[in-house]
């Protein structure tokens, strides 16, 4: 049986794919750390170095004065720490809400035990980037179409300026694509269905 610690790693979207051996070798590898009233885990514009899990109490995350949610016992934040290769930014503030206890696993620590499992963690960071993107999201895309849309995506990036080609753009993704496209301000040449 897993400990409780196992088992809130096992629930992160992010860690998903991993075995339960590796799962076992998180909760080892993580330490105990333990946060008073109203204390600073994390702030923003730090470098993203580790991943939380509440083990007891409740955090408060919060940006721009503006309260973004509560997390208490087996809820996780900082996956960002053990997701992507470089340097991640803190994109909000986690304080302590009363006495709080927590695992915490350091990126240097998860990239030492699981540098060959980075692409399923990836791909996992990249399918929860990808359901909260409002055009996906409210695609109605089944979790396997989710999957197939993920697996085709390849990283580009684009400079304010530059031409970019789609092809389809008058279909869901190509039009996912224009989007993106324009936020980045990219001039673009659209076709409207396939050659």
């Amino acid at each position: 049986a897993l400990s409780d610690l196992q088992s809130f790693l096992a629930e992160i979207p992010t860690l998903s794919g991993l075995e339960t051996s590796q799962i076992v070798r998180l909760a080892d590898a993580a330490e105990e750390v333990r946060f008073v009233d109203s204390e600073p885990i994390i702030s923003i514009g730090e470098t993203a170095d580790a991943l939380y899990v509440v083990l007891s109490g409740e955090v408060r995350c919060h940006k721009d004065g503006a309260d973004l949610m509560r997390l208490g016992t087996g809820k996780f934040f900082g996956e960002s720490a053990v997701s992507q290769e470089h340097d991640a930014i803190r994109q909000a503030n986690v304080v302590a809400v009363g006495k709080v206890r927590c695992a915490c696993l350091k990126a240097t620590t998860f990239q030492q035990l699981f540098g060959e499992a980075k692409e399923v963690i990836q791909r996992n960071f990249n399918l929860k980037v990808l359901s909260g993107v409002p055009l996906i999201k409210d695609s109605g895309l089944s979790p396997s179409d989710l999957e197939q849309v993920c697996m085709a995506i390849k990283e580009e990036v684009f400079q304010p300026g530059e031409t970019v080609l789609i092809h389809g753009a008058t279909g869901g993704m190509g039009m996912a694509a224009v989007h993106i496209a324009r936020v980045v301000g990219a001039t673009i040449i659209a076709t409207g269905g396939s050659l």
